[in-house]
């Protein structure tokens, strides 16, 4: 790598600290933009939601064919999430990258393997992997770039971890409530979740949540958990868990469940982990 190229890729950088920072109510690192763009309640959760309230999947819930897999601003053509489908960076358009608006912060470019997950005439999008893994951090980073001239200029970048939603939606981690135990002849499991965007410390009541059945074989049931999101700005404390039942399209039996909300996904044994339950979802 040349001289020029490496003081281009060192110059985005974030310092490790600040990346490894992970907001109160959500697993993902913040991301760094360029764009000026800009209270506690009752601590006693709601009771668990049925068939004919918010809260439980209705008729027109979104289905497995909605979820898209996003990471930051990069959002995969597939399910599963794909990280090697993404052609490299190329030199000729690391030389078009112009970081001076990122100059004075730590690496953050030059730790990373980058890709093109999408260009246009107007912006690019870039996808890293890590050259080695922090085990506490998100695992990936994005940047994104608008087109001035003949340059890339940086618009943000951060770290991210791999989310499964759909749009117009968030999501939600989940545990299979540890006061239930699970029956293996019931259609129905009932979890605690906790919603992972900022919902100033807030269960999600009078919004949607819709589980969506990822998918389901005789060995395990993937779930993703939907939440409407806040309308409008909201303080990020951490979210309380609230409960919530989920409809299954056969018996459980001996079936593993998991929550699909993160890839890899997250295996949800009963009783729950105590540090699935400590790190509201986000662990095993």
């Amino acid at each position: 790598m040349d001289i020029r190229r490496r003081r281009i890729l060192a110059a985005i950088a974030l310092t490790s600290a600040a990346l490894l920072t992970v907001a109160a109510c959500g697993e993902e690192a913040p991301q760094v933009s360029t764009s000026t763009d800009g209270s506690g309640g009752d601590d006693t959760p709601p009771p668990a939601q049925d068939a004919d309230r918010p809260g439980q999947a209705a008729a027109d819930s979104p289905s497995a064919d909605d979820l898209v897999a996003t990471c930051g601003g990069i959002r995969f053509d597939e399910l599963p999430a794909d990280p090697s489908s993404f052609p490299p960076l190329g030199d000729d358009q690391a030389d078009d990258i112009d970081l001076t608006i990122a100059e004075g912060e730590a690496e953050f470019f030059d730790i990373h393997d980058w890709y093109v997950a999408s260009e246009s005439d107007d912006e690019l999008s870039l996808f890293g992997i890590p050259h080695d893994p922090v085990p506490e951090g998100p695992p990936y980073a994005s940047a994104s770039f608008d087109r001035e001239g003949d340059s890339w200029v940086p618009s943000s970048w951060g770290q991210c971890r791999v989310s499964i939603d759909a749009a117009g939606w968030g999501n939600a981690h989940f545990v299979l409530d540890p006061d239930v135990e699970p029956d293996p002849e019931a259609e129905r499991i009932a979890v605690q979740a906790w919603e992972v965007d900022c919902a100033g410390g807030q269960v999600p009541e009078g919004r949607e949540v819709r589980p969506v059945v990822l998918s389901e074989d005789e060995t395990t049931v993937e779930i993703v958990i939907l939440v409407e999101p806040v309308t409008g700005d909201a303080t990020c404390p951490s979210n309380p868990s609230f409960p919530l039942e989920i409809e299954l399209g056969a018996p459980l039996g001996d079936r593993a469940v998991v929550d699909a909300s993160v890839d890899p996904a997250l295996e949800r044994p009963w009783p729950p982990t105590e540090s699935s339950q400590m790190s509201n979802g986000m662990d095993e």
